[in-house]
């Protein structure tokens, strides 16, 4: 499989993109510390889709946060196609996360006022990058996902399911190292995520894009290269990095 170097720059497949080592976190609270993450390591390369399971409130959105400088680890090291993201002022951080991060999360959170294209060049309008370019870019995407009848479209006038990939296209148009999904199909219905799981996975092959998923869909994990486990602060991992599944 070839990296597609269309859009925004060139990719170099299998390029590490985030790596995560003894990363820790916990709240202090009036009985002491409150311990979610003990000591993650994870790495993730070029074009590669990792699923995170594991039981409600065991820290799988503290761990997004965390992973996408939404959040700060109480101890490790976090680096983003090797820039070590922990030293970054928070300013710095501010552009460094728009410019290489994607979100897509469990509501889709796009803005009531504006129509569906006008949200996906959110991020390109806020960078002050070159609208006509990013423009291109979001028709292509709009086209690639079936959305191209809803680009004047307000979130009021679609579904829950096309609002949730129009979420996706908002989350690639910067083409980013990462993206981190937050049970992107958890409020949908069967035959809806379904569609949108196929999309995820026809996104992450064709433009190599590197992808983080946590869900409690075993359907959806299980498309993933990798799948883990998120127990007692840790992750288990059940699959390498060429795919291959391996037991837990």
């Amino acid at each position: 499989m070839s990296c597609d170097s269309s859009g925004y720059g060139e990719r170099r497949c299998g390029d590490v993109v985030l790596r995560a080592t003894a990363v820790g976190k916990h709240y202090d609270t009036e009985r002491g510390p409150l311990r979610v993450l003990s000591h993650v390591d994870l790495e993730v390369r070029q074009g590669e889709m990792v699923s995170v399971m594991g039981a409600s409130g065991v820290g799988k959105s503290t761990l997004l946060y965390v992973l996408g400088t939404l959040d700060q680890p109480t101890r490790g090291q976090l680096e983003i196609r090797g820039t070590d993201v922990m030293r970054l002022s928070e300013p710095e951080l501010a552009a460094f996360r728009n410019r290489h991060i994607g979100f897509v999360f469990q509501f889709h959170y796009l803005l009531p006022e504006f129509t569906a294209l006008e949200n996906v060049l959110m991020p390109v309008l806020i960078c002050g990058e070159n609208m006509e370019a990013g423009r291109e870019e979001a028709l292509r995407l709009m086209e690639r996902v079936g959305l191209t009848d809803r680009l004047h479209h307000r979130p009021t006038e679609m579904s829950g399911g096309e609002c949730q990939r129009v979420a996706v296209v908002r989350s690639l148009i910067r083409r980013p190292e990462v993206v981190l999904a937050d049970e992107p199909s958890g409020n949908l219905d069967e035959a809806t995520s379904e569609v949108l799981h196929d999309l995820i996975t026809e996104l992450a092959q064709a433009y190599q894009q590197a992808f983080i998923i946590m869900t409690h869909d075993r359907g959806l994990a299980e498309r993933a290269n990798r799948m883990a486990l998120l127990e007692g602060g840790r992750l288990h991992f059940s699959g390498t990095p060429d795919g291959r599944r391996t037991e837990s």
